[in-house]
């Protein structure tokens, strides 16, 4: 609609004059299209700028995410077969524990690291599972024993999930319970 008034206004310039065909004031007129043209091309910039800027968001999320399930499949590869888990390195795990459980435990908490950095859940959902996690003896075991590499691989900026994790899973299990979930 818009457009077709844009097309079509060069026509209605003979009906805002009233005198006949005086060429200045017309091209007066006209000249006032110039302004609005450059809104209008100011405007299409600024959307072009934000759609680069989300596509570029989300192409960042899409690679996120497909490492994240490359980690999980080799993890999960590591699961079936936990001869696989040496390729890891010494894998951090509490003494006398299956390493199939956990690997599992930590592909959970990174999964909460991710929803956590894609913005898929708020910060209070995740402290809901945790503190269902955390009545685990197994889960409060596993964190106390590898929560120095979690800090490690999670420094500074995104330090701050690994900081809620201390705090859920570091309690017992009847603090856990306790306390009120966050509104």
């Amino acid at each position: 609609m818009a457009v077709a008034l844009i097309v079509a206004s060069p026509l209605a310039l003979r009906f805002l004059d009233s005198e006949e065909h005086d060429w200045e004031r017309l091209s007066l007129i006209g000249q006032s299209y110039g302004a609005i043209s450059a809104v209008l091309a100011a405007a299409a910039v600024i959307a072009v700028a934000m759609t680069l800027g989300l596509q570029q968001r989300q192409m960042r999320d899409a690679r996120r995410m497909a490492i994240r399930q490359f980690q999980t499949d080799l993890l999960a590869m590591a699961i079936n077969d936990p001869d696989l888990l040496q390729a890891w390195g010494q894998f951090p795990r509490p003494e006398g524990v299956e390493p199939r459980l956990t690997v599992y435990t930590n592909l959970v908490l990174n999964y909460f690291i991710l929803l956590h950095q894609t913005g898929a859940a708020n910060i209070d959902e995740i402290r809901m599972h945790l503190r269902f996690m955390a009545t685990s003896e197994w889960v409060r075991s596993y964190w106390q024993s590898t929560e120095d590499v979690w800090r490690t691989g999670y420094p500074s900026k995104k330090g701050g999930i690994i900081a809620v994790f201390s705090e859920e899973l570091g309690t017992s299990p009847q603090a856990a319970q306790q306390e009120p979930p966050a509104a």
